[in-house]
């Protein structure tokens, strides 16, 4: 097997795809159902180089119907799509001694509820990028 040569050698790709599919309807005629995510995927790289660690990841999340009104199909709850970026960022200072960085949501993405047409937005609301830092150990 042929690798990378110094220092790209510690370079890692990861992804990961899910596409579900669901059929029937309810006796009031919508056919979608209600918390059901039709796809999913993360993608990212990584890079561990000597004490220096990265990753970088994108998580999506399709838009899906999140609850039915069985009286006006219209008015059923949606919510859009849910694409996230984060960072990660470490350093060990000794082998079971690591300081790390993690950035979730670098870009403050969030989904946005709605009614019927995705013009009736119902709820938006910016979950805010999160930093977390710490030290983490194994003993």
């Amino acid at each position: 097997m042929v690798g990378l040569p110094a220092p790209f050698n510690g370079l890692s790709v990861f992804a990961n795809y899910t596409k579900l599919v669901t059929s029937g309807s309810y006796s009031f005629g919508q056919s979608r159902l209600a918390g059901f995510v039709p796809r999913t995927y993360n993608a990212g790289l990584s890079y561990d180089w000597r004490r220096f660690g990265a990753r970088l990841e994108y998580h999506y999340k399709s838009a899906y119907l999140s609850s039915v009104n069985t009286t006006n199909l219209f008015l059923s709850n949606t919510v859009t799509d849910d694409p996230t970026v984060d960072v990660n960022l470490s350093y060990k200072l000794r082998p079971a001694l690591t300081l790390f960085v993690d950035v979730v949501n670098i870009f403050n993405n969030s989904p946005d509820w709605y009614s019927g047409q995705i013009k009736r937005i119902d709820m938006s609301e910016l979950y805010g990028t999160r930093v977390n830092f710490g030290i983490s150990g194994r003993f």
